[in-house]
């Protein structure tokens, strides 16, 4: 009996061909909390600012022979997850509540398959009080899960705080992925900049336990 054997391609070879679709599309153009519970129009994306706050370890080193991928969101992309969050962009890539019950939410898409290790998040702060964001999956069924619970420190302006280890696998069959943040304050005193999520790519996980990762 043949059996026809399927090849997933390499990194590069993937890489490659999502730079195709990019050019194709651009061608085309031109033509304190307990949990994460508790819509408004998308803001405006300010310019990029230099970055202020360098990344920091462990969520950059390699310890397996195989480095992390990432998901890096722009805190000005979030928005109100209740009718009544009131929210505006604040410094550049920024963004902070100013009405409501001072939650914010984006969607996380991640690859079927990968393994999610840490959240970092990136704001500025120089309330009294602290926001933390979230990570959080969903059934459809009404029932939810806070994976992962990273907070703001300190009130000395930008900064960045990274969650524990998650080893979490990333199911889209069975859960939907979004991150929810929480301010304390409602004004431009605290503001969300950025949520960067590191993870194993699923093509890698087969060589991270080839050489004896658990």
């Amino acid at each position: 009996m043949n059996i026809l054997q399927l090849h997933m391609p390499s990194r590069p070879l993937r890489l490659a061909w999502s730079c195709a679709g990019l050019l194709a599309t651009a061608g085309a153009a031109l033509a304190g909390p307990i949990s994460s519970a508790g819509p408004g129009p998308l803001p405006a994306m300010p310019l990029r600012a230099t970055p202020v706050v360098a990344a920091q370890a462990p969520d950059n080193v390699v310890t397996t022979g195989v480095p992390f991928s990432y998901l890096n969101i722009v805190g000005a992309v979030f928005q109100g997850r209740n009718d009544g969050v009131g929210f505006n962009t604040g410094k550049p890539g920024c963004v902070y509540t100013t009405a409501g019950n001072a939650r914010l939410t984006f969607k996380a898409v991640l690859p079927d398959g990968a393994l999610v290790k840490y959240v970092r998040i990136f704001y500025y702060d120089t309330s009294g009080s602290d926001m933390t964001v979230w990570l959080t999956d969903y059934d459809g069924a009404g029932n939810n899960n806070d994976l992962a619970m990273v907070s703001s420190s300190g009130n000395g302006g930008f900064g960045t705080a990274l969650s524990a280890d998650l080893n979490y696998t990333v199911n889209h069959y069975a859960n939907a992925l979004a991150l929810v943040a929480t301010p304390s304050v409602l004004d431009s005193t605290q503001q969300l900049c950025g949520v960067r999520i590191a993870y194993y790519d699923p093509l890698d996980i087969d060589t991270i336990f080839k050489n004896g990762f658990d």
